[in-house]
């Protein structure tokens, strides 16, 4: 690409300038969709995919429509790893191209907006023409005449048919280019788990974290219980996010910030269902259980040096020192049932740590002591434990024959002359014969 902004052309192998780019500058222009600025933003990136794709035809990949799916899902891996990609042909190209400097997850999402828009209307320059305006001059093999039976199959099947070609017509959402913009639109827990036993005891935390030895999870079970946490986004927290003389956690999406020393693998264990706010409100006592466990794994645990920002890391074996959000799931969670069995308490089938946030979820919002009563307004509860609709967070308020009980029992209590009680002990007191129930169970 040569020049800036409106001035921006990008000339083809043969020396002449590539035409469907020139039209979509126009468009850009045109339309205002864009400032000058981002317009040069989002014609290098353009510029980057088209110098992507020729490259692919030099390292031998056939042109063919079919080849076109494979080069549009590995440049993804090439814009975030270059040379150090996992994918063969990203890595291939990326060694071509001279490409090592690597971008951050946070650009994709503006990345695959400059794309698509320039798929779409490269898509429609070639149905106005008969011809493939895209590729033709680079990949002429790649044009095939198909059936319209043939048509649809491919954009109901294809990643490429449902971009290129517009898009599936009966579906409302595009197709995304990039599996990290659609794991962050999309990986968001829609329904809510509606069990009473979900929660883990409030008055056996304590014991859950006596009984847990290993500095790392003693600090990161008081994490998940002072802050209501999702696991994932507690075990992806980094040094800054902690204000220690504040006493104070942040929780940011790893995809608006770089990832430095992370390998591919370790991207895509990546997590983010998202929050409304970066803060957390932490209780006690957890909270302070948390920052002196914190203590103790740095001082006798942590591992310096190992090239990447997450707090907590994997202590032993081959992957000493990776992050710790990287390691085998189903070990976390075996060793986490093991504690609460080893202080009796027994969890249903399919629940483990997150258990600690449905008991951070419903302490907040009904048994904390405010100055207005007890429990927190639910929007401000659902907007700390990042709930993106606030049905999510009715599930933990207590049903209203508890509350009716638990006034009732306090009428009694003061005609039956046992002495003045309020109303907030009233419902504590109810919760925790509540909990008792749970335990024999």
């Amino acid at each position: 690409m040569i020049g800036y902004g409106k001035h921006a052309v990008l000339i083809d192998p043969d020396g002449n300038s590539f035409g469907p780019f020139a039209v979509y500058k126009e468009k850009l222009l045109q339309n205002c969709l864009v400032s000058i600025g981002t317009l040069h933003d989002y014609l290098g990136h353009v510029a980057r995919f088209i110098e992507y794709v020729y490259a692919s035809s030099i390292v031998g990949v056939e042109p063919t429509q079919q080849s076109l799916d494979v080069v549009i899902r590995s440049y993804e891996s090439y814009l975030l790893h270059a040379q150090e990609s996992s994918d063969k042909l990203a890595q291939d190209i990326a060694i071509l191209t001279g490409r090592s400097k690597t971008c951050s997850p946070s650009s994709l999402p503006v990345i695959e907006a400059a794309l698509t828009y320039f798929l779409e209307l490269s898509d429609s320059l070639a149905r106005a023409s008969g011809q493939d305006g895209l590729f033709s001059r680079y990949l002429p093999n790649a044009i095939v005449p198909i059936s319209s039976r043939e048509a649809v199959k491919i954009r109901g099947g294809s990643m490429l048919g449902g971009v290129i070609r517009g898009g599936a017509k009966n579906k409302k959402k595009r197709a995304s280019l990039f599996r990290a913009t659609k794991k962050r639109m999309t990986n968001r827990r829609n329904s809510a788990q509606k069990r009473s036993d979900f929660e883990f005891p409030l008055n056996r935390i304590g014991a859950l974290l006596d009984v847990t030895k290993c500095h790392r999870d003693r600090a990161l079970y008081a994490l998940l219980a002072a802050s209501g946490l999702r696991g994932s986004e507690a075990a992806q927290i980094r040094a800054e996010d902690i204000d220690v003389e504040k006493r104070l956690v942040h929780i940011y999406s790893p995809f608006d910030r770089p990832n430095p020393g992370l390998t591919e693998s370790e991207f895509d264990l990546l997590k983010w269902k998202g929050r409304e706010t970066s803060d957390t409100f932490l209780i006690e006592p957890w909270a302070t259980r948390f920052f002196d466990a914190l203590i103790d794994y740095f001082r006798f645990e942590y591992i310096p040096g190992t090239g990447h920002p997450f707090v907590f890391q994997t202590l032993s074996g081959a992957a000493r020192g990776r992050p710790y959000f990287a390691s085998d799931r189903s070990a976390r969670i075996k060793q986490f049932r093991k504690r609460a069995v080893e202080i009796s308490v027994k969890l249903p089938i399919g629940n483990a740590v997150h258990s600690l946030r449905h008991s951070y979820g419903i302490y907040v919002l009904n048994y904390l002591p405010t100055p207005f009563g007890l429990g927190m307004n639910i929007a401000l509860v659902s907007n700390l434990m990042g709930h993106a609709d606030i049905k999510s967070t009715k599930v933990y308020a207590r049903h209203e024959e508890e509350i009716i009980r638990a006034e009732l029992d306090y009428a009694n209590r003061l005609i039956k002359g046992l002495g003045p009680i309020t109303t907030e002990q009233m419902l504590i007191g109810y919760y925790q014969q509540r909990i008792k129930e749970l335990e024999a169970k």
